[in-house]
């Protein structure tokens, strides 16, 4: 009877073990050093081959066969940790698979329960993520655009007070010119060295409503141009997509430039070359009468020669007049007209840049006008300059303007002082020429750039083109000029170029 009982009890034991044994989502088999004793219903799903097949087989044969050495050391050493191989189904199929076993004791001995885990979908999943990542991650590397992510910081009362650098791509290094290791995990003001973090009302918005903006802007700073495209992609956290625009920026601005010039000529043509043409017709009508008085003169039939003469000298004179009044107009429109091709053609000449030894090319520019430096008694002093890139003959002529009129608007109460001096700063090359001569009143500073202006055309010889042709040559050059100037002090002309790269030799 007790028999009975424990038979009873071990059957039962028996099935809830199976039952909780094919209840597994997993494979479970039993095995002694690989050969299978027991599975469950799982492992014959996963694998296809049926519980008879299975049992009695050797488990290596489930994995593939360059996995079957890594599992025999692991059975072997009774390592417990899971991990994870490449399985083999009956078709020959393999698959993603995680084992894990463990060493129980069995029917009077030590075996081995191990569990496989068929993980082929969350492989996929795990792959494809990494792919998408790498996607991400090579267009987030790969944009000429500097993108930028940012969380907001906010203090006690929480209220936004600044906003935190957690990524960028190498784009925002590149023309920033900030190492990524010195930006991420950075404040805005720590960064751009600010006093308010930039652009923190806009941005805060953005991170808050999760609205996108776009903006464009000048970042003093930098000194550069950008627009700007805001993202949320979850609260208190933005993106930034900024594209560098100063170059258009610069070109928009040349081609303002250029069209004023244009309405300039314009205006030349309307006005300027339109005065000596109404001259030339006033006059010529003007002849036109003394020639018919002339005539009247002659018809009259003096009695005398002395009668005659008085009688034809004033109409006589008034031609001679009106003739030097259209002389003077046909000169004043033929230096209109050769200053509007001179402009021109300024304008359209094939550059050469390269590196600029400036020492050289300003000794040569003053060499070229020695004589008149004398003659005016000038002091001239020119300092040590940095080297710079740019096209030699386009630079010695604006130098050569400048210095001459430096020498033209000379103080005659004071012995003439001109001074040349030149630094480097940030990629760009300040030259200053400077004189100590009648100077130029502040509501005429920015007017002389343009084209046929001259401030006393009764008392200075030429067209009025040579700063105009100064301004355009240093626009090409990607270069610019300005004026400091003092009336009865003198003159201070700033002309900025291109410093040479570093990686430029200097011959």
């Amino acid at each position: 009877m007790r028999t009975d009982n424990g038979n009873k009890a071990l059957e039962d034991s028996q099935e809830r073990f199976r039952a909780l044994h094919n209840a597994s989502f997993g494979g479970i088999c039993i095995h002694d050093k690989g050969l299978i004793l027991d599975c469950n219903q799982g492992l014959s799903d996963m694998t296809g081959f049926t519980g008879e097949e299975l049992i009695g087989m050797n488990g290596l044969e489930l994995v593939a066969p360059e996995y079957r050495e890594l599992v025999m050391q692991n059975i072997l050493s009774r390592f417990g940790q899971p991990y994870d191989v490449e399985g083999l189904r009956k078709d020959g199929a393999k698959y993603h698979l995680r084992i894990q076993g463990k060493n129980i004791p069995y029917q009077g001995r030590s075996v081995r329960v191990t569990e496989f885990r068929d993980i082929t979908d969350r492989k996929q999943a795990e792959e494809a993520l990494r792919e998408n990542e790498e996607k991400l991650s090579s267009l987030f590397g790969s944009m000429t655009e500097m993108v930028v992510l940012h969380e907001m910081v906010f203090n006690a009362q929480g209220k936004p007070v600044n906003y935190r650098i957690i990524d960028c791509n190498k784009a925002y290094t590149e023309i920033v010119g900030i190492a990524k290791e010195d930006a991420v995990g950075k404040t805005a003001t720590e960064v751009y060295q600010t006093k308010d973090a930039p652009y923190l009302e806009e941005y805060n918005r953005v991170a808050i409503t999760g609205e996108p903006c776009r903006f464009d802007t000048y970042f003093a700073p930098m000194d550069k141009h950008f627009t700007i495209s805001v993202v949320s992609p979850n609260r208190n956290r933005f993106a930034t997509i900024s594209t560098d625009i100063t170059a258009n920026k610069k070109m928009q601005q040349l081609i303002d430039a250029k069209n004023k010039e244009l309405e300039q000529m314009v205006y030349i043509a309307s006005h300027d070359l339109r005065s000596p043409l109404v001259n030339i017709d006033g006059y010529g009508r003007e002849l036109g009468y003394a020639v018919e008085d002339l005539n009247r003169a002659l018809d009259a039939g003096h009695p005398s020669v002395d009668a005659l003469k008085a009688a034809i000298q004033p109409p006589l004179q008034e031609m001679i007049a009106a003739l030097g009044y259209i002389r003077n107009s046909t000169i004043q429109m033929d230096a209109l007209l050769k200053g509007i091709l001179k402009l021109s053609r300024s304008g359209r000449s094939i550059l050469k840049i390269g590196p600029l030894n400036m020492n050289e090319l300003i000794s040569r520019t003053i060499a070229a006008i020695e004589f008149q430096v004398r003659e005016a008694g000038v002091d001239l002093h020119v300092s040590d300059l940095p080297p710079c890139q740019a096209d030699a003959l386009q630079v010695t002529q604006v130098f050569s303007n400048l210095i001459g009129n430096a020498l033209k608007f000379l103080d005659p109460k004071r012995p003439g002082v001109i001074r040349i001096n030149g630094s480097e700063k940030e990629g760009r090359c300040l030259y200053c020429v400077e004189d100590n001569g009648i100077g130029i009143d502040p509501a005429h500073q920015q007017s002389i750039f343009e084209i046929f202006r001259r401030l006393d055309p009764a008392k200075s010889e030429g067209e009025g083109l040579g700063l105009t042709i100064v301004r355009q040559v240093l626009e090409r050059l990607a270069g610019e000029i300005r004026v400091e100037s003092i009336p009865g002090e003198g003159s201070r002309f700033y002309v900025a170029l291109p410093a040479i790269p570093s990686h430029v030799q200097i011959k």
